[in-house]
């Protein structure tokens, strides 16, 4: 544990006498930043279209609170225990028809009766379309949110530590050299300042390879992810408008 503070603290040292101009800072080769850089767009933009869909999921910023703070408002299937604005519209055309039915049941009101009864078939349909986009939802939260906050919770995670890790041996490095530079070179500063470099070369080349997977494979799995979400919302489109013209033929 000592030992590891004492690192820590030479590290932090180190990196204000960089700023100060007082030591020397190796450059990480450009294209290796170039491909830093990149990575760190591509986890941005990734971050970006899955906030996007959890709006489109759930809209209302406060229920999005709770389900990211408590982890409540679900059901066991993945959909969202709060009512929806169609839920409450179609409860309330439900309402309003059974109250027309009810007050016309007595005297000569046969026509109202039957609008009631046509305003509570179109609650049901707006209850219908209620859970079609219910599951149209929880689709989206698993075929397409699910594989993109994999991304954030796995490989976009693992290239920050590539990058921390390769500036930490970049560090080291330096110092390694710094301290055979003032203190004079032996065989033992000569080779910890090699292992250093070697160690430094290693990360490099960790980091290069995964930030250049990373601009590859991520941009083609969004693709297939949003081409799935054009699919989902399609089929929800079609079964909401298969219930809507069923509704029309009411009137």
């Amino acid at each position: 544990f000592i030992t590891k503070h004492k690192k820590m603290i030479r590290r932090n040292l180190h990196k204000v006498e960089e700023k100060l101009g007082k030591a020397e800072k190796s450059e990480i080769p450009k294209d290796v930043l170039d491909k830093i850089g990149q990575a760190e767009a591509t986890k941005k933009m990734t971050e970006a279209l899955t906030h996007s869909f959890k709006v489109l999921v759930t809209p209302n910023p406060l229920a999005r609170a709770k389900e990211n703070i408590i982890g409540k408002g679900k059901k066991e299937d993945g959909s969202s225990s709060a009512t929806t604005a169609l839920e409450s519209l179609g409860n309330t055309m439900r309402c309003v028809g059974q109250t027309y039915t009810m007050i016309h049941a007595e005297g000569n009101g046969k026509s109202v009766s039957t609008k009631g009864a046509t305003i509570e078939k179109v609650g049901d349909v707006q209850l219908q379309i209620a859970k079609i986009e219910k599951d149209y939802h929880v689709s989206i939260q698993d075929d397409v949110m699910k594989p993109l906050q994999s991304f954030l919770d796995n490989e976009a995670k693992l290239l920050t530590n590539r990058h921390k890790e390769l500036e930490t041996a970049r560090v080291d490095m330096d110092i390694a050299k710094d301290k055979a530079a003032k203190e004079g070179a032996n065989l033992i500063k000569k080779a910890k300042e090699e292992e250093t470099e070697k160690l430094f070369n290693d990360k490099i080349k960790l980091c290069s390879d995964l930030c250049s997977k990373t601009t590859v494979e991520q941009p083609d799995a969004q693709t297939q992810h949003l081409k799935k979400f054009l699919e989902l919302q399609r089929n929800y489109f079609q079964e909401c408008l298969q219930k809507v013209n069923g509704a029309l033929k009411e009137f």
